[in-house]
């Protein structure tokens, strides 16, 4: 058994970070799932002044990759999916996570506001008379099904950008 005193509840978690810096691989949800932290990590060790050179340039690197990647697996109409074309239609939740990642991610890499402008566009064409958006596409991810039972849960993602 170990014990561990901290005074920051941060202070597990700051030894782990580089762990979180990671090469974004796998479907359009896998990719943003390893494509987030990399800015996350980015923005929290540069707060506290702990951002070395070789961590900023690795995860740069992950980002760039990452979007690069996520590319691939956008619609003609500008929705993302899992799989992309491959997929019948885009996905409201992944459109929206990959919306709102690649606007946050603009502070460390170029990412064409096209491609935001486009994202944006399509999540606005979907929206009910209700306010609410539906969950229009497939989600791969189970974790994400069960969140997504509540119909308006999107309106957290999207409104966030």
């Amino acid at each position: 058994m170990h014990i561990y005193i901290t005074g920051n509840v941060m202070g597990p978690a700051i030894k782990n970070l580089n762990n979180l810096v990671s090469l974004p691989t796998g479907c359009g949800e896998q990719n943003m799932v390893k494509f987030t932290p990399n800015y996350l990590v980015l923005d929290y060790l540069r707060d506290i002044g702990k951002l070395t050179d070789n961590t900023k340039s690795e995860a740069i690197q992950n980002l760039n990759t990452g979007y690069q990647r996520e590319l691939t697996y956008r619609h003609y109409d500008g929705s993302f999916s899992a799989f992309g074309e491959n997929d019948r239609e885009g996905s409201m939740f992944l459109t929206a996570f990959v919306l709102r990642s690649f606007y946050q991610a603009k502070r460390y890499i170029t990412i064409d506001d096209g491609v935001l402008n486009d994202a944006q566009t399509w999540i606005t064409s979907k929206q009910q008379p209700d306010g609410c958006f539906p969950n229009v596409g497939q989600i791969i991810d189970s974790g994400i099904q069960v969140c997504l039972n509540v119909k308006c849960i999107i309106i957290c993602v999207i409104s966030i950008v």
